[in-house]
């Protein structure tokens, strides 16, 4: 509040609604407990900042082949992995699993685990291929255009990261 950078009102909200035992347990109680209050708050954040309904719509076709289409010229192959469909697929699992145990009244840390490990794991899946095909990748996708969902995941990679920090430090807080 001095630096001019005040709580969030849903954060200070539920700082005050802490029960009345970890109050009276002390400083260090009320520090552990609005540290587990603010990561999975920073979890939320980051999953409302990342979620885009239309990206997630073409969920399963997310890398329809677009050859064929009147096959007049079409574009140059962009050799997408033999596992990019899996990966997608996988990141917006791990996104799910996520939005379910900020739900959950005691989330499962094997569980948060997990899904920040799949997001690891497919968003450098996506970033390795964006940088196996960037050349090729760029006219490709002004002349044809990427599946929503690759484009959308290339796009937002700051904000996938962003949960997966965020998922992290909430792993961390959690006994």
């Amino acid at each position: 509040m001095l630096r001019g950078e005040p709580m969030d009102w849903e954060l200070q909200r539920r700082v005050a609604l802490m029960p009345d035992n970890i109050w009276d347990a002390g400083v260090e109680a009320v520090a552990d407990e609005i540290a587990r209050i603010r990561a999975r708050f920073d979890v939320e954040q980051a999953l409302d900042a990342l979620d885009d309904p239309k990206a997630r719509q073409s969920r399963s076709a997310a890398l329809v082949d677009r050859r064929g289409i009147g096959d007049n010229n079409p574009p140059e192959e962009i050799g997408f992995h033999a596992d990019m469909p899996e990966q997608i697929e996988l990141i917006w699992a791990a996104v799910d699993e996520l939005k379910q145990q900020t739900k959950e009244e005691t989330p499962s840390k094997t569980r948060i685990k997990a899904a920040r490990d799949a997001l690891q794991v497919g968003l450098g899946v996506v970033l390795s291929w964006v940088g196996q095909k960037a050349d090729l990748a760029v006219d490709t996708v002004i002349k044809w255009g990427v599946p929503a969902t690759m484009t959308y995941l290339i796009a937002n990679q700051p904000k996938i990261q962003a949960l997966i920090d965020a998922a992290t430090r909430w792993v961390a807080s959690l006994p």
